[in-house]
């Protein structure tokens, strides 16, 4: 989830060497990059979707490509000031392993995140996510370590 053109996204070598996924880009005008310059993943390896993801249809988004309850190995996202929001509302899938942004800024022991407005964007500035604590804590009531 949020991965601009893909060229740069921390999935496009796991895609490279044949896993399988779905990535999910607000941007139509970064989308249809992706289509162009993964033309050859799109039909047996690679889904893409084009939304904004929120904390009301991130689950609906990740329904349309998933199974209930489903597991999947990887869920990797960062989309700005949303990243923590979005991933503590999802409850759709199990991913074995999460990567995700934390916002440094504040620190390992202060528990803060951004209030949450789907109105929202990231502003280029350092007022996004969460602190690392603040996703500790949400994470380890989701069974993560």
């Amino acid at each position: 989830m949020g991965l601009e053109t893909g060229i740069e996204c921390n999935t496009t070598n796991l895609l490279l060497n044949d896993w399988s996924g779905l990535w999910i880009e607000a941007s139509s005008k970064n989308v249809d990059k992706i289509k162009k310059n993964f033309s050859k993943y799109l039909e047996k390896n690679l889904k893409v979707h084009c939304e904004k993801i929120n904390i009301q249809n991130v689950n609906q988004i990740l329904k349309k490509y998933n199974k209930s309850d489903a597991d999947i190995d990887l869920l990797s996202i960062d989309i700005g000031v949303h990243t923590f929001h979005v991933l503590d509302a999802i409850s759709i899938i199990n991913p074995r392993v999460i990567v995700t942004e934390y916002n440094a800024k504040y620190g390992p022991t202060l528990n803060w995140t951004v209030d949450y407005s789907d109105q929202a964007e990231w502003d280029n500035s350092d007022y996004f996510g969460g602190s690392l604590y603040a996703f500790e804590s949400m994470l380890d009531k989701k069974n993560y370590a």
